[in-house]
C-alpha cells in the first residue's frame, strides 16, 4: 500500500510532482509517555506521534490540479510503521466535500472497511485496509473546505504494534481556529 494511500487522498497534483517545502525534519520532543506533539507549521493542526516526524507542505501551481496545498506531519518507525496526518486544501470550493464523498465510498483496496462517524460536529470516516503483506487504519475528516487524512500503515508482521498505536494517533487530531 505504501504512501500510495496518501497520494490517492491528495489526488492528482499535476503532471510532475511538486517539491515539498520542509519546515522541520526528524522533530521530536517526547513527553513522559514517549509521544510527541507534532504541530503542522502551516496547516494549523496537530497530532500526537510516537516517533520523530517531518513537517512539510506541498503547493501545487498547476491550474489543472484539484489540490492547492497539502500540509503534512509524519514519519516512519524503526519497525516500518508509517504515520501521516495531512490537511488538504482544494483549489475549488466544494473540492474537499467531493473528495470526502469518494473516500466514504471506498478507496478500492482489497479487504477495505469504511465506517462513517463524527469528529466533533464534522463528518468523518474510518477506513481499515488489509492485504497479505500490509495493513492500514485511516481517518478522513471533512472540516469546511479542508479534508484531513490521518493514516497509519504497517507491514503485516507489525500489525499487533500498529493496531495498539493507531487509536492514540487517530484520536489525537486537534485543529486550530
Amino acid at each position: 500500500m505504501g504512501y500510495a494511500l496518501t497520494a490517492l487522498t491528495v489526488a492528482a497534483c499535476g503532471k510532475q510532482a511538486p517539491t515539498p517545502e520542509f519546515h522541520r525534519i526528524q522533530a521530536s520532543q517526547p513527553d513522559e509517555s514517549g509521544w510527541s506533539l507534532a504541530e503542522s507549521t502551516n496547516g494549523n493542526f496537530s497530532v500526537r506521534l510516537p516517533i520523530p516526524f517531518q513537517d512539510f507542505s506541498v503547493s501545487e501551481d498547476s491550474p489543472d490540479s484539484e489540490t492547492l496545498v497539502a500540509d503534512t506531519v509524519g514519519g516512519t518507525s524503526a519497525e516500518g510503521i508509517k504515520f501521516s496526518a495531512t490537511k488538504i486544501t482544494y483549489r475549488l470550493p466544494g473540492g474537499a466535500a467531493r473528495r470526502f464523498e469518494m473516500v466514504k465510498n471506498g478507496l478500492s483496496f482489497a479487504s477495505e472497511n469504511v465506517t462513517l462517524t463524527k469528529f466533533g460536529d464534522n463528518d468523518a470516516a474510518n477506513i481499515e485496509c488489509r492485504s497479505s503483506t500490509s495493513g492500514a487504519s485511516m481517518r478522513a475528516v471533512l472540516i469546511g473546505e479542508h479534508l484531513f487524512m490521518l493514516i497509519v500503515e504497517w507491514p503485516a508482521a507489525e500489525q499487533k504494534l500498529a493496531k495498539r498505536l493507531a487509536p492514540v494517533f487517530l484520536d489525537s487530531l486537534r485543529v486550530g481556529e
